[in-house]
């Protein structure tokens, strides 16, 4: 368990610095308020998902010589049936249902009245009205263009036996009580909660009703984990959750109820690692503007490629490409050797976005989540990222590196890059990083305390090379893979927030 346990270590300490500020609980003021789409069954607060389905979101019609809309065949989901014993995530597209409990602990009783839960029920399911920015439920709606809709209840708090002081274990034992609770108080199979139907609840959501890091207890902050439970058709079990504090709801002062840890959190439910590094004596890959490095903004052009959320234009031969913004459109550019007849995103690439400061990043550009985060560049223009999510096969059975961008029955496979100095699957990958922003300049990395800003984006005019940005590669030139890109690109105009034109050249 290895790697999903550091999953769980290291979001412990995922906004350490901005989500301390718990006394506001007491002092904040709030007005409750439902929407049309909420009922009340048997003091179960049920929402149901009344956007439009878009199902067929990652179909971006580009006609192109040299270029063409490639259709991946494999995601995390598939990655998780050949992965760890019974692990399991979230299905990223079509409908979810996901399963809120508040709890309540044995010897705290604040924050645990129905305004509470009525705030709960907001990050999660309401309106961008009544939240200030967005819900769970609308940020991954907006997020997978359409593809995603999220529904679900929020129970009354269960009470737990166990006190404040609980740990790990004890979220565990939690976890299982509570969603047996659940199915007892409500009469539920819990089926509806399981869209996939393979006998695991598709997501679980515990939380509690202390102040995260209460009485120094570590294990009260936000993190994501696995029962590893056995799964049961008929009456589904909880396997992935989230486990977080009610105080994560006050952690951005401009915004009236904050989901950001929560979004953060469900990343991870689909699959997603996290991009900031977690040994605190080096800096960012990521540049930390990105909901699964420093929990702000849009989620990056890999992360939506590799949920199924978005086909890449793959270049083919030297062609000129107008692209929209990654973040409204869902379209990016991939430039890799073997560009044919791309159908996987566990490879090596670059992408090319258009970032712009609007939709879900314009919260978190306009002001700061809190003191020492990261706010996205105001000017648009080409974010450039260097992935490298290829797999190992069987490297658990055999210890020898063979590496592979396919995922086939009767193996087992895990992604041997990170973005945490020291955390790589084998020492051979310990110097690729999985999703690293490449910085504009001669400027390599983020050192410690540094974060994407404007000068970090390719504007009209600049040109880009394996050759001048060399030292940005650990093989100097290369790829991590030892083959040579094959391309260089320029940016021949920007309409700021509109659309980029970039001429591509095969080298």
């Amino acid at each position: 368990m290895k790697k999903i346990f550091s999953l769980f270590i290291l979001t412990l300490s995922l906004t350490l610095v901005g989500c301390n500020n718990v006394e506001s609980l007491a002092s904040s003021s709030y007005s409750s308020s439902t929407t049309s789409s909420e009922s009340y069954d048997d003091e179960l607060l049920v929402y149901e998902c009344k956007e439009e389905l878009i199902e067929d979101a990652t179909k971006y019609p580009y006609t192109l010589n040299n270029a063409y809309n490639a259709t991946m065949e494999y995601n995390y989901k598939d990655l998780s049936r050949h992965y760890y014993y019974n692990v399991d995530y979230m299905p990223t597209r079509g409908d979810v249902n996901v399963l809120v409990i508040p709890v309540k602990f044995a010897n705290y009783t604040k924050y645990s009245r129905q305004i509470h839960r009525q705030k709960i029920y907001d990050a999660f399911f309401g309106s961008s009205e009544e939240t200030g920015w967005e819900s769970v439920s609308s940020y991954y709606y907006k997020d997978s263009y359409g593809s995603l809709r999220m529904s679900g209840v929020v129970t009354e708090f269960y009470e737990a036996e166990y006190e404040s002081s609980l740990n790990f274990r004890g979220t565990m034992d939690i976890l299982t009580d509570a969603v047996e609770w659940y199915k007892e108080r409500y009469n539920d199979d819990g089926k509806k909660f399981d869209s996939d139907g393979d006998g695991f609840i598709d997501a679980v959501a515990l939380i509690y009703n202390a102040p995260a890091h209460y009485e120094n207890n570590e294990n009260l902050w936000a993190y994501t984990y696995w029962a590893q439970d056995r799964p049961n058709i008929s009456s589904p079990v909880a396997n992935a959750f989230f486990w977080g504090s009610v105080s994560f709801l006050y952690s951005d002062q401009n915004i009236s109820i904050d989901s950001h840890t929560y979004i953060h959190e469900f990343g991870h439910i689909m699959g997603l690692e996290d991009y900031y590094n977690y040994n605190s004596n080096y800096g960012s890959y990521a540049g930390g503007f990105s909901m699964q490095d420093f929990n702000v903004g849009d989620h990056d052009p890999f992360s939506k490629l590799i949920l199924g959320w978005a086909r890449p234009i793959v270049v083919k031969d030297t062609t000129t490409i107008e692209l929209s913004p990654t973040t409204t459109s869902g379209q990016m550019i991939v430039l890799k050797p073997d560009n044919y007849d791309m159908v996987s995103p566990f490879d090596e690439y670059l992408i090319i976005e258009f970032y712009t400061p609007l939709y879900l990043n314009q919260q978190d550009t306009t002001y700061a989540y809190s003191y020492g985060y990261p706010t996205g560049s105001k000017e648009s223009g080409i974010r450039l990222w260097h992935v490298d999510a290829r797999l190992l096969k069987n490297y658990y059975d055999t210890g020898i590196l063979d590496f592979t961008n396919t995922i086939e029955d009767g193996n087992r496979y895990i992604v041997c890059s990170s973005n945490t100095t020291g955390q790589a699957v084998d020492l051979d990958c310990s110097e690729f990083r999985l999703n690293k922003l490449l910085r504009k300049g001669k400027e390599t990395s983020f050192e410690l305390g540094e974060y994407f800003s404007t000068k970090d984006l390719f504007v009209e005019g600049d040109t880009f090379t394996m050759e001048d940005y060399k030292e940005s590669f650990t093989n100097e030139g290369l790829l991590n893979s030892g083959e040579s890109l094959g391309f260089s690109f320029s940016v021949d105009s920007i309409i700021k927030n509109q659309k980029a034109v970039i001429s591509i050249v095969k080298e």
